[in-house]
């Protein structure tokens, strides 16, 4: 049994699957299921590196979209804990008369700058704050990356198992109804009883039986792929591995 992977499943009904499958509506006029090889679902074009469909996932991903405005929103802060006034300066400005009851000549102005100064201790906490923040947000992503990249891994290798069983499926189909046209003709000319022809179509059915069921689990491990990558390219399964020495060279 394959892994259970994450991702958005289409649904699709066996019934459906069966009747959309490219291999049983070739057969549909084909009762006993002895036409010529077709092509499985979805056949890969040129396949797409691990890398590059994780960096396709990455930037559907919400805390990728989401990392942004944190990272402008840590700047800001981090601006505004560097400066020497917690505020911007206020400018007041005030004017009093007697002109409009006794004017006995009271002329009064009065200016006022109002310039806010950091508590005690509070600039450094707050750049503390900041880099701690910036820390903090930093592992968050690596490890929602990390996470990802095994979820890419695992669809990836969802789908090139799908693929090899629905390949499997189908060659076993193509030898059941190569050996289901040879009693047949064997029958035809008297070498063998009919029921030896009932059995070998009855093999046929079944192997496409198999193949219509491989190749719904191929439809829904592809569905997966694209949910989580956006892309229609496979996955190169025999990309090789980072030299973890160098990777940690180019970070």
């Amino acid at each position: 049994m394959a892994p259970a992977l994450v991702g958005v499943l289409v649904a699709l009904a066996p019934a459906a699957v069966a009747q959309n499958s490219p291999h049983t509506s070739a057969h549909a006029s084909d009762p006993a299921g002895t036409a010529g090889p077709l092509n499985t679902p979805g056949t890969p074009g040129t396949p797409l590196s691990l890398r590059s469909a994780l960096e396709a996932a990455w930037a559907l991903h919400p805390a990728s979209r989401a990392a942004g405005n944190r990272w402008a929103e840590l700047e800001a802060r981090a601006l505004a804990a560097q400066t020497f006034t917690p505020g911007s300066p206020t400018v007041g400005w005030a004017h009093r008369t007697d002109a409009l009851s006794s004017n006995a000549g009271l002329r009064e102005y009065e200016a006022e700058v109002a310039v806010p100064l950091w508590n005690p201790g509070v600039r450094g906490a707050t750049q503390h704050q900041v880099a701690a923040d910036r820390g903090a947000l930093e592992w968050q992503l690596r490890s929602e990356r990390l996470r990802l990249a095994g979820e890419v891994r695992d669809a990836a290798a969802q789908v090139a198992w799908a693929r090899a069983e629905c390949e499997g499926a189908a060659r076993k189909h193509l030898e059941a109804s190569a050996l289901a046209q040879d009693v047949e003709r064997r029958v035809k000319a008297g070498e063998t009883a009919r029921v030896d022809a009932l059995q070998a179509h009855a093999s046929v059915q079944l192997a496409q039986g198999q193949l219509a069921q491989h190749d719904a689990a191929l439809v829904r491990a592809l569905g997966q792929w694209r949910a989580l990558t956006g892309q229609t390219q496979e996955a190169n399964l025999d990309e090789p591995l980072p030299d973890a020495a160098a990777d940690r060279k180019s970070t």
